[in-house]
C-alpha cells in the first residue's frame, strides 16, 4: 500500500451504560448517550492509527487525573471476549440510531482498544482495517 493513499474513516461516539445481570436468565440493557458522528481523511496507515491514538488522548485520557491508574489494553477479535461483543453491540445500535448504512467489516482484521482507569472501562472501541491492509 502506498503511504500517500487517501484513507477515508469515520469515529462514532457516545456515552454507553452498560447493566449486566449475571444471574439466570442472564440479560443486559445497553442506552447510548451524548451520540456523534465525525467522518475525517488522512493520509496511509501511519496516519490513520496516529489519529486514532490522537482521538483516545484528546477525548479520555486527558480527563484522567492519575496517569498511572491507566490500563491499556489491546487485543485482536475474541469470540468469547463480552466486552468486544459490547463494542459490536454499541456499533450496530449506533449506525441505526445515525440512519448509517451499517458495513460489515471483518472483526478478525480490527483491534479491539479497552482502556481501564482504576479498574473500571472508561473506553472502548476499535481500529479496524478491513479494505486498508
Amino acid at each position: 500500500m502506498q503511504e500517500n493513499q487517501l484513507i477515508y474513516y469515520e469515529h462514532l461516539f457516545s456515552k454507553v451504560h452498560l447493566k449486566y445481570k449475571t444471574s439466570f436468565p442472564m440479560s443486559s440493557e445497553i442506552k447510548l448517550e451524548d451520540l456523534y458522528y465525525e467522518k475525517e481523511y488522512c493520509y496511509g496507515i501511519d496516519d490513520y492509527i496516529k489519529k486514532f491514538i490522537e482521538v483516545i488522548k484528546d477525548k479520555v485520557i486527558r480527563y484522567l487525573p492519575n496517569l498511572k491508574k491507566v490500563q491499556i489494553i489491546l487485543g485482536v477479535f475474541n469470540n468469547n471476549n463480552l466486552f468486544h461483543h459490547i463494542i459490536i453491540s454499541v456499533y450496530n445500535m449506533m449506525t441505526k440510531i445515525l440512519k448509517k448504512e451499517l458495513i460489515n467489516i471483518n472483526l478478525y482484521k480490527s483491534i479491539f482498544v479497552i482502556i481501564k482507569y482504576e479498574g473500571e472501562q472508561v473506553f472502548m472501541g476499535s481500529l479496524n482495517f478491513d479494505g486498508i491492509i
